[in-house]
């Protein structure tokens, strides 16, 4: 990258080793290396619209896993939860400026809004909903079972 940074093959072959990373994260209920490859993927950017899209969905996820993180103290939990929660709705706020730019469908602003404040407030029913849009879009359920959540 650093010799060819703008060859979109090289770019696209980037973006989708964050995304790969990222996955694998998620897997293994890592919510700060999933907020970090969330972070690189919006920062690098190959499809901007996008990738901050797919960037606001893995720091979606990383609510519920910092939230049952046991090597947090209940009383450090809320600080990582509500920045994971602030970025995603920034990301999601991005990419739906990137999508009426381009004149895509894409998420208005009540939803956007409303994604982040169900985060902060704990609720999964409208984080559903985003793994719903990203499931619809990507092919890709983003969701843990419930079982999994309890674990990490």
């Amino acid at each position: 990258m650093k010799v060819r940074p703008k060859n979109s093959s090289y770019r696209l072959f980037y973006r989708n080793n964050v995304w790969t990373l990222a996955q694998s994260y998620l897997g293994l209920g890592d919510h700060a290396r999933i907020a970090a490859s969330a972070d690189e993927m919006a920062r690098f950017a190959y499809d901007p619209p996008n990738d901050n899209y797919l960037a606001a969905c893995f720091l979606s996820r990383c609510v519920p896993l910092a939230d049952k993180d046991a090597k947090l103290d209940e009383d450090k939990r809320k600080e990582p939860k509500e920045r994971y929660a602030d970025r995603a709705l920034e990301l999601l706020r991005l990419a739906n400026l990137g999508y009426l730019a381009e004149e895509i469908p894409h998420i208005e602003h009540e939803d956007v809004k409303g994604i982040a404040q169900d985060c902060l407030a704990e609720h999964m029913e409208k984080m559903e909903e985003l793994n719903r849009h990203a499931t619809d879009r990507y092919g890709f359920d983003y969701s843990l079972p419930a079982n999994d959540l309890e674990d990490k």
